[in-house]
């Protein structure tokens, strides 16, 4: 039973905000999705969400949300669904819908800079699918018990259909960040840390910000968004908010994705698509996990994230894999190290030094 209590024990709350995802991420994405939360939400589903806190390092983020306002959200999603059960049919097309769109203009403009009426297209879908995806995630993570054994099925089945479609626009706007620094002469990775408004201003003007500002955005920047309004901060103010909301903790527990206890060596992977030397038998530690991680967690001997609920995708895959699996711990990816000997005791949701 996915109820309201049950899915609180699946998010950790620091300050009662609640980390719902992590993993690698532009800081374009972000800065799309910060005031989208609020705007989007509300015209589409009649409620935001806001504010939000997306915290990004070098390419990896971590985002954040009130507890009160991800209940009041969910119970709202399914107060519609029992008012109008045609809703959840509606909307899982049109995100499957919006998904194979998406797709389709991804492929059409691979490697390329968009001319301005086909980035407004794409923006248009890419702003579009946050809605339906917010309440394909949500609605089914606070419907009752009796809501949940007729719903779930076609839930998981959107669900799976879309599951790609996060990893593949980061790969899009990889992909322009480096056809633009191609173009321009700058670095790409630090042409990942554009706002939404930068983009577009380049697509129009073809005028960048300077390198200082995105170097300061890429090795740390917080992107807060209040009522739709977007806020950042580099440097020291935004160390300072981190740690505002992360009180220092050296225990590592989370949520049971699937059982087992298994001794290993850590291996901290952020982002799959960068090279890496993940061996056989070592233990992943990562933010959160998408479909491009899967060849890495078939050699896991076991896996720890940071974010995550029980349908997230590496809860699933889990137990497909049968790979003992803690979700949800907020804090692996800053307490642990590669190369450190742990025990994964995920018959009790724990990880201990050797």
């Amino acid at each position: 039973m996915n109820s309201t209590k049950d899915n609180q024990k699946e998010n950790k709350q620091v300050n009662n905000w609640t980390q719902r995802w992590a993993g690698a991420y532009t800081f374009i994405s972000c800065s799309f999705w910060g005031p989208e939360y609020c705007n989007a939400l509300e015209k589409e589903l009649g409620m935001p969400i806001t504010p939000t806190v997306f915290i990004h390092k070098k390419g990896n983020v971590t985002f954040l949300m009130k507890q009160e306002t991800l209940d009041k959200i969910g119970n709202h999603l399914v107060a519609q669904i029992k008012q109008n059960p045609e809703l959840v049919d509606i909307r899982l097309n049109q995100v499957k819908q919006n998904f194979d769109i998406l797709c389709t203009l991804m492929d059409k403009l691979e490697n390329k800079i968009p001319s301005k009426n086909q980035l407004a297209d794409y923006l248009m879908y890419f702003n579009n699918h946050l809605p339906n995806h917010v309440f394909m995630k949500k609605s089914l993570e606070y419907m009752p018990e009796e809501m949940l054994k007729e719903l779930e099925p076609k839930f998981k089945e959107a669900r799976f259909y879309t599951e790609p479609i996060y990893s593949k626009t980061e790969k899009f706007f990889r992909a322009l960040a480096q056809a633009i620094a191609k173009k321009e002469n700058r670095d790409a990775n630090l042409l990942t840390c554009l706002t939404a408004e930068e983009l577009k201003n380049y697509i129009h003007k073809k005028v960048l910000p300077k390198d200082n500002i995105l170097i300061q955005r890429h090795n740390h920047s917080i992107l807060g968004s209040t009522e739709g309004n977007l806020v950042i901060l580099t440097a020291n103010k935004a160390k300072q908010f981190e740690e505002s909301l992360f009180p220092e903790s050296k225990k590592v527990e989370g949520t049971i994705a699937f059982p087992g206890k298994i001794k290993g060596k850590v291996k901290i992977l952020l982002d799959p698509y960068i090279k890496n030397d993940f061996q056989k038998g070592d233990i992943l530690v990562t933010g959160m996990t998408n479909p491009d991680f899967l060849p890495i967690m078939e050699k896991a001997s076991a896996i720890i994230t940071d974010a995550g609920g029980m349908l997230c995708h590496a809860a699933i895959v889990a137990r497909e894999l049968k790979t003992p699996t803690i979700i949800g711990t907020s804090n692996a990816t800053k307490v642990l190290h590669d190369g450190d000997l742990v025990e994964v005791d995920a018959t009790l949701g724990i990880v201990k030094k050797i």
